[in-house]
């Protein structure tokens, strides 16, 4: 097998106790690839990326505040609390660095924390955010 190939992620789910995969025919010629070799499995529950309506409150009503109250664009106040609040630190080749998330890759509940937290820096800027279903109404309304 080639050391360029050692991991293999798959969805799935269990059904009346038997693991059923998603496509099913991919992942059987994926194994062979593995064939005579020991292997760990590993499962766990998926977790949920952020919703739609998490992304939309985000950029359509806490950004779009921020933006209006500062004179950024919302691009530039995105940037901004991803720099403040989403960072964490890699090591690579000896160094450590601080690197962004991107909010693509948050979960649901990740990425609620991170509204929670940009809402949090717009009350500190004088600056009040609508709660979700209030300002989401109103956005649904117009559609």
């Amino acid at each position: 097998m080639s050391k360029k190939f050692d991991r293999l992620l798959h969805r799935g789910r269990i059904k009346d106790g038997q693991l059923v995969l998603d496509n099913g025919r991919w992942w059987k010629g994926m194994l062979q690839l593995f064939e005579d070799t020991e292997v760990t499995i590993l499962v766990e529950r998926r977790k949920n990326k952020r919703s739609t309506n998490q992304n939309a409150y985000l950029w359509g009503v806490v950004y779009y505040y921020i933006a209006e109250h500062t004179g950024f664009l919302p691009e530039e106040v995105h940037e901004c609390l991803r720099s403040k609040f989403l960072r964490h630190k890699r090591v690579w080749r000896g160094m450590e660095l601080t690197v962004l998330k991107s909010t693509t890759q948050l979960t649901h509940e990740e990425f609620g924390e991170y509204i929670e937290q940009c809402i949090r820096e717009a009350t500190d800027l004088g600056i009040e955010i609508p709660p979700p279903t209030t300002e989401m109404d109103k956005v649904m309304a117009t559609i």
